[in-house]
């Protein structure tokens, strides 16, 4: 794997934009983006604009293939991984409001941390809410009792399963 490059054809451009998917397209003309290394120091994976567009654009089509208002709040525990960002920007293109939620902490342990998940999806009014696979089981039992359109995990989305996975239909 080798990390994007640091020089750009584009000019740098650091502001102007009136919104944060006219920097992404602008961006996405280039050959720069993200690279994400593990704690060690290692590259683990790298993200080009160009793909952060396209998989953004996809994501959006499915967001409002679940017939959600413009203006949705949309929870997102935020990880550090390309899925993430490709929900956050999702968001921008599907005209819905992106809402970062914590990773755990080890204060309060596993309860505590399920109970502030909750709490935040009820105050924003979440309609969706996605977790990486490792946090998924947290954000099923926070899930449990509100009214959310989907709840899972970035593949769960991909996948089609349109609706929340403890459903009996």
């Amino acid at each position: 794997m080798k990390a994007t490059p640091t020089e750009n054809k584009l000019t740098i451009q650091t502001g102007g934009f009136a919104t944060l998917v006219e920097a992404l397209e602008y961006a996405a003309q280039g050959d720069t983006g993200f690279n994400f290394y593990g704690g060690k120091g290692q590259l683990q994976d790298v993200l080009t604009y160009t793909l952060l567009k396209e998989k953004a654009q996809a994501i959006a089509a499915r967001l409002r293939a679940l017939g959600l208002e413009r203006g949705a709040r949309v929870a997102l525990i935020a990880d550090t991984d390309p899925d993430f960002i490709f929900f956050f920007f999702g968001c921008q293109y599907a005209g819905m409001v992106p809402v970062p939620l914590p990773t755990p902490n080890s204060l309060g342990g596993r309860l505590a941390y399920q109970a502030l998940l909750k709490r935040l999806m009820e105050s924003c009014r979440a309609v969706v809410a996605i977790a990486p696979k490792g946090f998924i089981e947290y954000l099923l039992e926070a899930a449990k009792g509100l009214t959310l359109r989907f709840v899972g995990t970035p593949d769960m989305f991909a996948g089609g399963m349109l609706r929340t996975p403890w459903s009996r239909d």
